[in-house]
């Protein structure tokens, strides 16, 4: 979590770091806080960012252009659409496919990242669903260290980043009983695999069928 500093911390920081034109990223690293946080108080400084900014879409025709990453050239549907603030729409200038390996290199950073990413899409759902939700990252991040980063009912070492696809022995969060929603007291972390075995099993149905997944929670007293 973000340390809070006063805001004459921030203010005294960022103009301090934009003098030596270090960009909104390398204020938030050398500052100890987030971008965002940077970036705010940059626009309330009233100071333009340091940077090239970001770059053009480079078009080779009128249908396709080259992505600034990869440099290949692909159609302007592979490029996504943004707006972010701008009074027109405009396609960013790298695509789908190098956007997509962007995403997971932030996410992977570190297991923080990753939970935070996890409950943060999970919140969503729940949303969505109209499902009961009280989980924070630091929540998961604690069950991971106490489970040693192996799946509750298996005992199979986890992974906890994201990958091109499907992995069995990806990090997930299960509802002990599933009507009581997301809340610490009612999950544990296990594999995407186990979790699609045990699926919606009410504790009795596991009693009967998983028996010495049962008693593991019978152990912890969350059965």
């Amino acid at each position: 979590m973000q340390p809070q500093y006063s805001p004459q911390y921030y203010i005294s920081v960022v103009a301090a770091l934009h003098a030596e034109g270090l960009s909104d990223r390398k204020i938030a690293e050398r500052g100890g806080f987030s971008k965002p946080t940077a970036s705010t108080y940059r626009r309330k400084l009233g100071l333009k960012p340091n940077g090239s900014g970001p770059k053009k879409l480079d078009k080779v025709s009128n249908n396709e252009a080259r992505c600034t990453k990869c440099t290949s050239v692909k159609p302007l549907s592979e490029f996504t659409v943004n707006r972010n603030g701008k009074p027109h729409s405009y396609h960013l200038s790298y695509c789908f496919t190098c956007r997509a390996s962007q995403a997971r290199t932030a996410v992977n950073r570190n297991i923080g990242t990753y939970f935070k990413y996890l409950v943060s899409r999970l919140k969503q759902k729940c949303t969505q669903r109209n499902m009961y939700f009280d989980l924070r990252p630091e929540d998961v991040t604690e069950m991971w260290f106490e489970q040693e980063g192996k799946c509750f009912y298996t005992d199979t070492p986890m992974v906890a980043s994201l990958g091109t696809g499907y992995n069995k022995a990806r990090c997930s969060i299960d509802k002990v009983i599933p009507a009581l929603g997301y809340k610490k007291e009612n999950v544990v972390l296990c594999t995407q695999r186990a979790n699609m075995v045990k699926n919606d099993l009410s504790l009795d149905e596991m009693s009967r069928w998983l028996p010495d997944w049962h008693k593991r929670l019978k152990k912890i007293g969350k059965a």
